[in-house]
């Protein structure tokens, strides 16, 4: 299988107590020809066991041992680079966006899904998580690390951004995904130059944004794959706390002209390999100009040490390392 670096069959965690929905499931998974493995338990507490041997998980909001959006928080505080999709047994938006802002990648309402929905959202759940991990942590193909998440109120890990032409370290990388805590946290600390990753979802949700002044170098990069409408909320939510508004793995250039970001990323599909292709930094000047012309900052991520100098030519200023 090639999906994000992984080469195994699709390990499914699904936590589900009622074995009528579990059957459902394991039916619609087993006429799925994409290589998976399924994994079946009926509480948290056993999913939480087994859930860093596994690739997604198919979480049930209400089980034995725990209920609600806080089962996907407990589960993500553990293993918080597995994704979680969510299983409910009724579409209600409000509880959608509270497990969106737990941390669930999608969800599914049971009954309303098919093989073809069920095998889209799976597959979607694990690309997004690897367009974040591309940003940070050197491009796609990057392993899957498991670590814990950090303490409640404490950010992520951070990385250094770079300027390209002289190696300069000029401040820090933050990914947040879609802790709004997290992100809360982060853009208090002071004189720090923050880049901040985060889940389009979690910048609509809530009360908002703190304002956040003199603090305009900081950036919100909304991640993931959402409507145009879902972005330009988020970017309003952006801007109204005196922040600049970025969008990150996955954007297209119609987006681009549609929500008129400060900046966009440029990741590793675009970086890589420029040190040994012609061809591809070719590619990158002409996408750098389309970007640019647009009064938009392209910012490169994901590239190899010797792709650096490269990079440097194409007028991208900074990047991620």
């Amino acid at each position: 299988m090639e999906n994000g670096g992984r080469h195994h069959k699709l390990r499914i965690l699904l936590v589900e107590d009622s074995p009528t929905d579990a059957a459902i499931v394991e039916m619609a998974l087993a006429r799925w020809p994409h290589p998976h493995e399924l994994t079946w338990v009926t509480r948290l507490s056993d999913g939480v066991a087994v859930a860093g041997q596994t690739d997604v998980v198919l979480l049930d909001l209400n089980l034995p041992d725990s209920s609600g959006p806080e089962s996907i928080a407990a589960l993500s505080c553990e293993f918080a680079e597995v994704p979680v999709v969510m299983l409910t047994g009724v579409n209600d938006a409000a509880t959608t966006l509270k497990a969106i802002h737990a941390g669930a990648q999608d969800y599914l309402v049971k009954g309303s899904f098919d093989r073809a929905l069920l095998a889209r959202t799976l597959l979607r759940a694990l690309e997004r998580f690897d367009m974040r991990r591309a940003l940070y942590r050197g491009g796609p193909g990057a392993g899957r690390e498991r670590t814990s998440a950090p303490p409640p109120g404490m950010p992520p890990p951070s990385t250094a951004v770079v300027n390209l032409s002289d190696g300069r370290e000029l401040g820090r990388v933050i990914d947040v995904a879609a802790n709004v805590s997290a992100l809360h946290t982060v853009l208090a600390r002071p004189g720090e130059v923050l880049h901040v990753h985060v889940d389009a979802e979690a910048l609509v949700v809530g009360e908002g944004l703190p304002a956040v002044p003199g603090r305009e170098h900081v950036l919100i990069v909304a991640e993931g794959a959402h409507a145009v409408s879902t972005l330009e909320r988020a970017r309003a939510s952006a801007r109204e706390a005196g922040l600049r508004f970025g969008l990150g793995a996955g954007w297209t250039l119609e987006t681009v002209v549609l929500l008129e970001p400060d900046v966009v990323v440029v990741d590793a599909r675009w970086t890589r390999g420029l040190a040994v292709s012609a061809a591809r930094r070719r590619a990158l000047r002409r996408l750098v100009r389309a970007i640019t012309s647009l009064g938009v900052e392209p910012i490169a991520t994901g590239f190899a040490e010797d792709d650096g100098e490269h990079l440097a030519a194409s007028a991208i200023a900074i990047g991620f390392r």
